[in-house]
């Protein structure tokens, strides 16, 4: 009876630390616990274009999707965010009016999961019309699931300014500016 018992715990505290270990570095790929961390996302207070990755306990999809995640979060760390939410251990700690925020996570949807999101940070803070804070570009995810896939999808999003210096005194004053870009791809 106790080898029964002491097996069932054993099985229970592993089953917890895979759900929630789905990624092995928690750096790379952020785990989201809160409402609020979503909703910080979505009113584009990242300075980064963000990836959140919606998935629940129990779905082979889910799972075979990981690895894709974490290569394109390797691939492009520093210049996008990845986010991870588990929609099983969300949905249970929001209230109703939250709820109706983040259908993703509902149960009745888990069907359709996994979901990948991208959200490009606003290109001004304000919006000069409405005076309002702009909230970022939500677009999600429609391709196959594989770091190719994601790691080209993102880089489309990545915004890009490009300066074409032809001369030594345009070179100068471009090296004058307070934001020089800290990465460059060739």
């Amino acid at each position: 009876m106790k080898s029964k018992i002491s097996f069932l715990i054993f099985l229970l505290f592993f089953s917890t630390l895979t759900i929630a270990q789905l990624f092995e570095d928690p750096l790379l790929v952020k785990p989201i616990d809160t409402f609020q961390e979503i909703e910080n996302i979505r009113s584009g207070q990242s300075d980064h274009l963000s990836c959140i990755f919606y998935h629940t306990k129990k779905c082979p999809k889910c799972e075979q999707t990981v690895g894709a995640i974490e290569k394109m979060a390797k691939n492009y760390m520093d210049i996008v965010n990845v986010y991870d939410v588990n929609c099983h251990t969300l949905w249970r700690d929001l209230d109703s009016q939250e709820k109706k925020q983040v259908p993703i996570c509902d149960p009745e949807n888990k069907s359709k999961l996994p979901q990948i999101q991208f959200f490009q940070v606003p290109t001004r803070k304000i919006n000069p019309y409405t005076k309002q804070p702009m909230k970022a570009m939500e677009t999600p995810y429609q391709g196959e699931a594989s770091a190719f896939g994601l790691s080209d999808f993102a880089a489309s999003m990545i915004p890009s300014f490009r300066v074409f210096l032809s001369n030594k005194k345009e070179l100068n004053t471009f090296l004058r500016y307070k934001k020089i870009p800290n990465k460059v791809f060739f």
